[in-house]
């Protein structure tokens, strides 16, 4: 199959999105299929290997804010009419290029092709402004998109319901497809975990946070959690590693200079694809405080790395995080029931590691990507398959 994967943005950007679909397009070039990406310049490479597979197109501006970011490419229109897929695979949110994407293949391409929407996140944490502006633009223009798509992924079996009551899909379109782990790779007997030695933290009790910073996850609760926890337990650190959006990385670093904990709290920009499995690995817990995930793929990556994790109980984590099962849980925005997890899985280590070993059990059976890999690629074929059926049907009502 000749498969175009739709993306706002790619690696080397650092991102759950990102990862997600660079996996999935690894995997399905291994499987033997030609695969596209159309993404944005963004970040800004000049780098031209694999061009005539990954159309990198130039930012006009990229509007962003606390909520996140959403970069606006209008030359996706012309990369599009030059590609000639058998079917197309479209991400969001970020916004923009699923809308641009459902346009064009509904009113503006010459050829009927099936279209499967990936839905990654439903952002139910909004407030004010920003929730007028989401649900607007849910009713308006993701309805659009969703009522154009022939099949939608989502992340998680809650957001099955979500679907059909927010944006009325019915059932047969919708289909749950969890993001996946490569378990060979965050495997903790391949790994070393040495990263936080070679950038000159050092403590015994370190804790971890590592994606996007942005209000959405929680990572307020978080800095006012380790407060607590630093009390507690003398020796800890938490680290936070990511890029901000809009001014929130700088709030969060003045709450830590608020809270006297500015020498403790180590904000750390990205690392590299190759480190950062040597990241989750160099962690004594793993925390996500997020207020609204879809399915936190770095949770689970950290639960391949046989790491505690302690999350919030939000639609996507309890895919994959049982409480005392492979993992603890707490209600969103409890700095005091946060705080406590993550104090009992750093002062109880028998009960850190059984979880963490139970965690990369749980994660290598139901989400490694050699499974994944399979369902997209029978979905894409039935997607095929219906619409040659639907226009072989059509053909035949005509005449």
């Amino acid at each position: 199959m000749r498969i175009l994967q739709i993306v706002p943005s790619y690696p080397p950007k650092i991102g759950g999105v990102e990862n997600h679909v660079f996996e999935l397009v690894r995997r399905l070039r291994l499987l033997g299929h030609t695969v596209y990406v159309v993404t944005s310049n963004q970040p800004p490479l000049n780098v031209k290997e694999n061009f005539n597979f990954e159309k990198r197109l130039p930012l006009l501006f990229n509007a962003s804010g606390k909520w996140g970011e959403i970069p606006i490419c209008p030359s996706i229109f012309s990369a599009l009419s030059d590609l000639h897929p058998d079917i197309v695979h479209v991400h969001t949110p970020p916004r923009f290029f699923a809308e641009c994407a459902a346009f064009y293949f509904r009113y503006m391409s010459s050829t009927r092709i099936p279209l499967v929407v990936t839905y990654h996140l439903h952002n139910s944490s909004l407030k004010n402004l920003g929730k007028i502006v989401w649900d607007l633009h849910n009713r308006t223009f993701q309805r659009f998109v969703f009522e154009t798509a022939d099949k939608i992924v989502v992340c998680n079996s809650q957001d099955v319901e979500v679907m059909q009551q927010e944006f009325g899909v019915p059932r047969k379109k919708i289909v749950t497809i969890p993001p996946g782990v490569d378990c060979d790779r965050f495997n903790p007997k391949k790994v070393k975990a040495n990263l936080f030695k070679q950038k000159g933290i050092s403590a015994n009790n370190i804790i971890l946070f590592t994606g996007r910073l942005n209000t959405v996850k929680g990572l307020n609760y978080l800095i006012q959690a380790f407060q607590l926890v630093s009390e507690e337990i003398k020796d800890s650190v938490l680290v936070i590693c990511g890029n901000g959006t809009g001014n929130y990385k700088h709030d969060l670093e003045n709450l830590t200079t608020t809270l006297n904990l500015s020498s403790r709290v180590v904000f750390l920009d990205p690392v590299s694809a190759q480190d950062y499995p040597s990241l989750l690995a160099s962690c004594d817990v793993f925390v996500l405080p997020s207020l609204s995930e879809s399915f936190s793929i770095v949770t689970a990556e950290a639960l391949s790395m046989e790491k505690p994790v302690v999350a919030t109980r939000v639609t996507g984590v309890k895919e994959f995080v049982r409480n005392n099962e492979t993992g603890l849980m707490v209600e969103p925005r409890d700095v005091k029931a946060l705080s406590n997890a993550i104090v009992e899985l750093l002062k109880n280590r028998a009960l850190a590691k059984k979880l963490g070993q139970n965690g990369r059990q749980f994660v290598a059976s139901n989400f490694d990507w050699s499974m994944l890999a399979r369902k997209f690629e029978a979905l894409y074929e039935e997607s095929i398959r219906g619409l040659r059926e639907y226009s072989s049907q059509s053909s035949v009502e005509e005449l």
